[in-house]
């Protein structure tokens, strides 16, 4: 789960990294999906800097044991 900046670009831009270092891992993004938030109960001053909330749906790395089948 991750929190970005509730700004278009800046949240482009933080996912773009966030993609990129996942690939340098050798880890495959399945997706994104935003935490659904009831903006009705949060407070005026909180929703001034209220981030986006997404969970990321990754892969791991595929991992062979010894004596398993290729």
């Amino acid at each position: 789960m991750i929190f970005t900046p509730n700004d278009d670009k800046i949240e482009a831009e933080c996912k773009a990294i966030y993609e990129a270092v996942l690939q340098k891992e050798g880890l495959t993004l399945l997706g994104w999906r935003q935490v659904p938030v009831a903006h009705e109960v949060v407070g005026r001053f909180a929703k001034a800097t209220q981030p986006r909330i997404w969970q990321l749906l990754v892969q791991g790395k595929q991992v062979r044991t010894r004596g398993a089948a290729p």
